[in-house]
């Protein structure tokens, strides 16, 4: 309808995520951007990303099931 989706990648989706964390810092945002370096194979960055996820204290409603996810995510890193 309006002309497709814009071209996008996973660097694109980094700077995204980054800037979505300086503007709210929620476990969210660090899980999928542990998950974008996750597909980008940077292992020892998506690891950083998802520990933060475990580290943060819980404020949002689905904090324990982003928590579970990047428990499974670090256990199949290792």
């Amino acid at each position: 309808v309006y002309g497709g989706l814009p071209d996008a990648s996973y660097e694109q989706a980094v700077r995204d995520f980054e800037q979505a964390i300086e503007l709210e810092d929620v476990r969210f945002h660090h899980l999928e951007l542990g998950k974008t370096y996750l597909k980008m194979d940077r292992p020892s960055a998506a690891r950083a990303e998802l520990q933060t996820v475990i580290d943060l204290p819980a404020r949002e409603p689905s904090a324990e099931q982003y928590e579970r996810e990047a428990r499974e995510l670090l256990d199949e890193l290792d």
